[in-house]
């Protein structure tokens, strides 16, 4: 498990920059951020 939430949000960060990161429901797309 990650320490913190700090430590997540980074990691999401860092993920967010590589692609989109996105849900498809019913046809729409959410972005995460």
């Amino acid at each position: 498990m990650l320490s913190s939430l700090k430590d997540l949000l980074l990691l999401l960060d860092d993920i967010e920059e590589e692609e989109d990161i996105g849900i498809s429901v019913d046809g729409h797309t959410w972005f995460m951020y």
